[in-house]
C-alpha cells in the first residue's frame, strides 16, 4: 500500500460496516451517488457499523480505486468511496488530486486531499 502523511485526522462512529482506505461522507457512510460531496478516506483496515474509526480529511493517504486512474487526475467518490476519475458533470465534487497512477480497479494509489 503505499505510503501517506496525515495531516489531520479526525474520529468518526460509522453509520454502516464499511471498509478502510475508502471516502466517506459527512454522514459517516459512503456517498449515495458517484461525485457526492466526502469528507475525507478511511484510515483503518475496516471499521464495523457503530464503530469509532479515523478518517484523514487533510494530507496524503491511500485510497482504493474503483477504475483505472490516471497520475494526477481529479478523482471523485463512486458509491462504494473508491476513488474514479472526475468527468467533469455539474455538481460533482472532486475530493483529491491521484498522486500515483492506478491501472485498473482495486488497486491502492496514494492521493492528496483537498479541501
Amino acid at each position: 500500500m503505499p505510503s501517506s502523511n496525515p495531516i489531520l485526522v479526525l474520529t468518526r462512529q460509522a453509520a454502516a460496516d464499511m471498509t478502510g482506505a475508502r471516502a466517506v461522507t459527512f454522514a459517516n457512510g459512503y456517498p449515495a451517488s458517484n461525485g457526492a460531496r466526502v469528507m475525507g478516506v478511511i484510515f483503518s483496515t475496516g471499521v464495523a457499523s457503530g464503530d469509532f474509526f479515523p478518517v484523514v480529511v487533510a494530507g496524503t493517504v491511500p485510497v482504493e480505486s474503483g477504475a483505472a486512474i490516471p497520475d494526477g487526475s481529479e478523482v471523485i467518490a463512486d458509491t462504494q468511496g473508491r476513488a474514479i476519475p472526475a468527468t467533469g458533470t455539474a455538481g460533482e465534487q472532486v475530493f483529491a488530486d491521484a498522486l500515483m497512477p492506478a491501472a485498473q480497479s482495486g488497486q491502492y494509489v496514494n492521493v492528496l486531499l483537498r479541501r
